[in-house]
């Protein structure tokens, strides 16, 4: 059931030698709440797939003494997200999603519940959204013609694993809207998805209930601007105050909340076929090259580091998507010659791109 590919995909090349973000020449290991882990397990189980060695690896190093701050590396979520994405299960992403609860969230979930409108919820969500394994950006639109937008972006930045994440929160969050009103059957005015349709798109639509969209500019969930006005079975608005209170006390513990690192790995994805430079990224965020290069250290990084993590991903969804020759991709990627990219690709993935393309 559980593949080991040979590929060590959050690996970067520097000098020859392969490199992972956890250099003690980056400063600390970026790490995020592990919340969801225990989800996830508890979910595959429920699915009947076998229980995935790294995920378990994962949660037997959590501290149990305070499920309130147990973390993980960064690099490690993706690593798992990654092994998640290729189980041969149809629509693994929705039926992982699809089978949350407010109580696998603990304190976020509570609070969730007791806010006083839906509306409110989302705002909360949005908020506090980093007590709870973040891998996209929340947000909610302004209301227009009756109806708002609560969408999600992709934060991980591996090309490869996008459709999943997405996939997988868009149920994440149709779930918990469908517990906060009490109401299981509830349905959006529709959903929109970045990705193509895929073949287990009956599957989504069921569990949607209403209109779905492939192939859009942006992800999310359009609801009725009544709806949001909604309470929550459960409100209690007078045990929100404390419940806040606890939340802001957790917030803390998940360091890696500094967006920054968020907004130069957008950047470089977005920027990706030109020349990148730290010097017009800084520029971008209003920030010296040496303040940016600081922040990022302290966020256990680097500008070099996210361009290589960037450019691998595209390789290989490139070499794994299209017929596109290693001539194009390396000169879409940046590299001088196709020769310093077939190096780099090997010290990426221990194979060269034909291996990789071969593998399938």
């Amino acid at each position: 059931m559980w593949k080991t590919d040979n590929i060590d995909q959050f690996s970067v090349a520097s000098g020859g030698k392969k490199m992972i973000n956890k250099s003690s020449d980056c400063g600390k290991e970026v790490r995020v709440s592990a919340q969801k882990l225990h989800f996830i397990q508890k979910s595959l189980t429920e699915i009947g797939i076998e229980s995935d060695p790294f995920l378990e690896s994962l949660l037997a190093k959590l501290n149990p003494a305070d499920e309130h701050k147990q973390t993980v590396v960064f690099q490690d979520l993706l690593t798992l997200y990654t092994r998640l994405s290729k189980i041969d299960t149809p629509a693994i992403g929705l039926r992982i999603g699809s089978r949350i609860s407010c109580g696998d969230y603990g304190l976020y979930g509570c609070t969730l519940l007791c806010k006083r409108t839906l509306a409110d919820a989302l705002l909360f969500s949005i908020k506090y959204h980093t007590l709870v394994t973040r891998t996209t950006r929340l947000y909610l639109e302004p209301p227009r013609d009756g109806k708002r937008i609560y969408g999600c972006s992709d934060i991980l930045f591996a090309p490869e694993i996008k459709s999943f994440n997405l996939e997988m929160q868009i149920a994440i969050n149709l779930t918990l809207i469908r517990e906060v009103l009490g109401t299981p059957d509830f349905s959006p005015v529709r959903v929109s998805f970045e990705f193509n349709r895929p073949s287990y798109s009956e599957k989504l639509e069921d569990f949607i209930g209403s209109e779905v969209l492939y192939g859009q500019e942006n992800t999310f969930i359009e609801l009725c601007e009544e709806d949001l006005t909604k309470s929550p079975l459960k409100s209690n608005p007078l045990a929100v105050p404390l419940l806040l209170q606890m939340c802001e006390q957790h917030i803390p513990d998940f360091a890696h909340e500094d967006e920054i690192v968020e907004r130069v790995y957008n950047w470089v994805s977005k920027n990706i076929h030109n020349e990148l430079k730290i010097d017009r990224i800084a520029q971008e965020l209003f920030v010296s090259e040496r303040t940016l290069r600081r922040k990022l250290s302290e966020q256990g990084t680097s500008f070099s580091t996210i361009c290589a993590t960037v450019k691998q991903s595209f390789a290989k969804q490139y070499i794994r998507e299209t017929q596109l020759s290693f001539d194009d991709i390396a000169e879409s990627l940046g590299f001088k010659d196709t020769s310093n990219f077939r190096h780099a690709f090997k010290d990426w993935t221990g194979m060269t791109p034909t291996e990789f393309r071969n593998k399938g």
